[in-house]
């Protein structure tokens, strides 16, 4: 009965997450159209570059405790462990971001464009309101999902309301600041509901061996970040801000369909956590077993989606000035199957079997990776380049974790069900470039509203025959 109720838990929490998930893509689905019709690329490229800056500060005054907060949230009993826990982990929170914030400031000073820089600056202080770690630990991620949604609303509400002209850019930037730090408080103002600060005594005292796994831990975040944002910088060191606009829109729409499954792959990580801590193996590999199926599932429409209707999509979508964005679009979909299993096997597998020395290689591995393809493609392919150099990073990562997780993971039937992935996308997409070759429709939002829903039918049809085959075979085995 425990199990039932805990596996109904973890089915509303992945649903959750994957609806917040769908909610939160609102914003930049319906402001992107928008900003782009206002500012051009090279504007949008300052604003990715100074916001890739930013980021790498960021992610280090985080310090790994996205990553080790709700690993050691998710052990603690009772009210008084978990309040001392929280404090001793915030505390290096608070001190991380302060020393960050004001190195950034000492680095950014000299930029020619330091205005927009010192207003991305106020992300690193905002992130000392980060408790989202807690609520990830406790399983109450749900309880923040209105809120934060409500945050973005508001700030869509005021770039619909304020920004008019493209001089406006460093407004925008400041928009996007306050949403975040409104949503950080709406979370941060929660906690008093989970904690008993009055009643712990906390002593002020480093703890060496957590401030040492907190650090461990932050590098490969460091890493993953920096691979995020040495894309734009490198781009924008070798070819100016037009590139990194260019890149930067067609990787943001990668990444937010990225944001649907790694939410949910979020909300079963604490899960998994339990099952290793437990030596509950058989339960472990079930759960990795069933969730690498959904991905398979959600890649498959995803990329086919877009190789479908991105030519329908870009225009309608971005507008005049952006026509480049398409083939970095076609070319970064490709990770979006890698990048889902590669944070499901880091969430769900390396971190919580503390597999941490392991990550830290692989994620410096895959950086050197992209660097180095970035270096190479960027001069002569530009967006190109940066978003091949994406896609390979997310390949070569996805081998590394197969090799460290080779003995925990059934990686022959892992690889047939890639496989299987990869051939389906590209049957389902030259069904569509067939239909296309001999269909003509001459209205954008016709074309892109036909092949999506041609996309979608062709899917769920693959997708109800195999669940129909597979009951059979299943009642035909019990009946023998």
């Amino acid at each position: 009965m425990k199990n039932k109720r805990d596996n109904k838990l973890l089915v509303v929490n992945m649903i959750s997450s994957g609806l917040f998930q769908l909610l939160m893509l609102m914003v930049p689905i319906i402001t992107t159209p928008y900003v782009s019709r206002i500012f051009s690329p090279e504007d949008i490229g300052l604003y990715a570059t100074s916001l890739g800056y930013t980021s790498i500060f960021v992610a280090i005054s985080a310090f790994g405790i996205p990553i080790f907060g709700p690993r050691e949230i998710a052990k603690t009993n009772g009210i008084y462990e978990r309040t001392t826990t929280f404090m001793h982990i915030w505390s290096v929170q608070i001190i991380c971001s302060l020393s960050s914030f004001l190195f950034f400031l000492l680095i950014s000073s000299a930029k020619p464009e330091r205005n927009i820089y010192l207003v991305q600056s106020l992300l690193i202080i905002i992130s000392i309101f980060d408790v989202s770690w807690f609520f990830i630990g406790i399983e109450e991620i749900r309880k923040n999902l209105f809120r934060n949604f409500i945050t973005k609303l508001v700030a869509t509400c005021l770039i619909f309301l304020t920004i008019k002209s493209k001089n406006q850019l460093l407004l925008y930037t400041a928009i996007n600041v306050g949403a975040m730090l409104l949503g950080n408080i709406s979370m941060f103002i929660q906690l008093p509901r989970y904690l008993s600060i009055k009643n712990v005594k906390i002593e002020v005292k480093i703890n060496y061996q957590m401030f040492l796994t907190m650090f461990t831990l932050m590098i490969p975040m460091l890493l993953d970040t920096f691979k995020n944002s040495i894309s734009k910088i490198i781009l924008n060191w070798q070819t100016g801000n037009y590139e990194v606009g260019i890149y930067d829109q067609g990787i943001k729409i990668i990444i937010i369909c990225l944001g649907i499954v790694t939410s949910m792959s979020n909300a079963i990580a604490p899960r998994m956590s339990y099952l290793v801590s437990i030596g509950s193996e058989e339960q472990l590999s079930g759960y990795f077993e069933k969730f690498s199926r959904l991905i398979f599932a959600l890649s498959i429409m995803l990329i086919t989606g877009i190789t479908s209707v991105g030519e329908f999509f870009v225009p309608i979508f971005f507008g005049f000035g952006y026509e480049d964005v398409l083939p970095v679009l076609l070319i970064g979909s490709f990770s979006i199957l890698f990048s889902s299993l590669n944070v499901f096997m880091m969430n769900g597998l390396i971190i919580p079997k503390s597999k941490d020395s392991l990550l830290l290689k692989s994620s410096f591995f895959s950086a050197v990776t992209i660097v180095i393809f970035n270096l190479i493609f960027d001069p002569f392919l530009k967006a190109i380049g940066a978003a091949l150099a994406f896609s390979i990073s997310s390949i070569v990562l996805f081998m590394i974790y197969c090799y460290i997780l080779k003995a925990d993971i059934n990686l022959k039937l892992l690889l047939i069900n890639l496989t299987k992935c990869l051939v389906l996308i590209l049957i389902f997409s030259s069904i569509i470039i067939f239909i296309k070759a001999h269909l003509t429709l001459d209205n954008n939002i016709l074309s892109f509203f036909f092949y999506a829903i041609v996309t979608i039918v062709i899917c769920l049809l693959y997708f109800i025959v195999c669940f129909i085959f597979n009951k059979c075979r299943l009642k035909n085995k019990v009946e023998r």
